[in-house]
């Protein structure tokens, strides 16, 4: 499962810093590794991206999967503004993915 976080990581690298098809399965494997709070960013992450731009089924059962093995979140008031501080900036296009695994160190 590590090794599956890694190559996720550097895809998204890869890629700009992802987007919601990545974050629900990141999000996912982290919790099964048992690093919680991050799985809960990229999960919110994921989540927002969804409600801003055009989705199809596969994104929506991938949400609903996440949903499920996540369970329901403790005290998330603002999804919005804990997603916003894995926003890439212009010149840090990886930033989302730094974030994640300082809190999965923590």
């Amino acid at each position: 499962m590590e090794k599956a976080v890694e190559t996720l990581h550097k895809s998204m690298e890869l890629r700009n810093g992802g987007n919601s098809w990545d974050w629900f399965v990141l999000a996912m494997a982290e919790w099964k590794l048992g690093n919680r709070d991050a799985a809960r960013v990229w999960y919110d992450k994921a989540v927002v991206w969804m409600e801003n731009n055009p989705t199809n089924e596969d994104v929506t059962r991938f949400r609903a999967e996440a949903a499920a093995l996540l369970g329901p979140p403790q005290a998330v008031t603002d999804r919005s503004t804990r997603a916003s501080e894995l926003q890439p900036a212009a010149a840090n296009a990886s930033q989302p993915v730094a974030e994640a695994k300082r809190a999965a160190e923590r």
